[in-house]
């Protein structure tokens, strides 16, 4: 399957009728728009691409008290969309990012990819530290770059659909983009994808409690 770095909905939920134009249907946005916008991303972002791709899968939290350092299933509920195998999560309070081996509604196994940089495969197992429960879980491409990735597609929409690649809602769109990803006169991102937490909860990869000032997640 290709990978995307925003969902379709992202794109057309701001857009005119596309009835009849040459993103009407979703297999046009994904050539014309979605594939560019990763495109994109990935020549701000050369020593970080690839990226974890958009994922089906959001709302989940953490369903486990006795989850600890090494496991390799954790049990989650409360989200919408089925977590898929090769989607890519982090819980909320920990730095390592971890690959889905086996996905559903209700948990998920799993393999460690790397601290802080989902495109650098790994194949160790287990968790880095404990999840705490009712810890919020966060599946696929990270939201600045969801937010940047719509944007640009969003300004190739306008640009197909004004007739003109300087059409005003697309200089707009594309502004919006460079903006969020702080690109400089080099054409390279600065804004940070994966910022390290040094008071995470996997900081050390130990089992230790995090350092004073951390405020344990609880279920709204």
């Amino acid at each position: 399957m290709p990978v995307y770095y925003c969902t379709d909905a992202q794109l057309t939920d701001v857009l005119p009728t596309l009835t009849n134009t040459d993103i009407a249907s979703s297999s046009d946005r994904d050539t014309k728009l979605r594939g560019p916008a990763k495109a994109w991303v990935d020549s701000v972002y050369p020593s970080e691409s690839p990226l974890p791709g958009v994922s089906a899968a959001s709302g989940y939290l953490i369903n486990q008290a006795a989850h600890e350092s090494g496991d390799e299933v954790v049990a989650i509920d409360g989200g919408s969309g089925t977590p898929a195998a090769g989607d890519y999560f982090r819980v909320e309070g920990h730095n390592a990012w971890y690959k889905i081996v086996t996905g559903s509604t209700t948990s998920l196994t799993y393999t460690f990819v790397d601290s802080y940089r989902p495109g650098v495969e790994r194949t160790t197992a287990g968790a880095r530290a404990r999840f705490l429960d009712d810890s919020p879980v966060y599946f696929g491409t990270p939201e600045l770059i969801q937010q940047a990735a719509a944007w640009y597609g969003r300004g190739l929409a306008f640009q197909i659909l004004r007739g003109s690649p300087s059409a005003d809602e697309a200089v707009a769109a594309f502004d919006q983009a460079r903006n969020l990803l702080q690109i400089g006169d080099d054409g390279l991102a600065r804004a940070q994808i994966f910022p390290y937490d040094p008071d995470a909860w996997d900081a050390d990869y130990s089992d230790d409690p995090p350092s004073a000032g951390y405020v344990n997640l609880v279920r709204a």
